[in-house]
C-alpha cells in the first residue's frame, strides 16, 4: 500500500512499533497529519495517542 511507505498506519501498537524502527535507524523528526474520521473528526484522539508515543 503506498500510504504505508509514507506514513505510519494501523493501530496504536502498530505505530508505537513503526515510530520504533524509525528511531533505530536514526529519525529523529516525524510530522504528524492525523486523519479525521466520523468518531475523531479533528484528529485530537490521534495526535494525543501520538504525543504519549514520542
Amino acid at each position: 500500500m503506498v500510504v504505508e511507505t509514507v506514513g505510519i498506519v494501523g493501530t496504536a501498537a502498530d505505530a508505537r512499533e513503526q515510530l520504533e524502527a524509525y528511531r533505530a535507524v536514526g529519525v529523529d523528526t516525524v510530522v504528524a497529519v492525523p486523519s479525521s474520521t466520523d468518531s475523531d473528526p479533528a484528529g485530537q484522539v490521534t495526535m494525543e495517542l501520538l504525543a504519549e508515543m514520542v
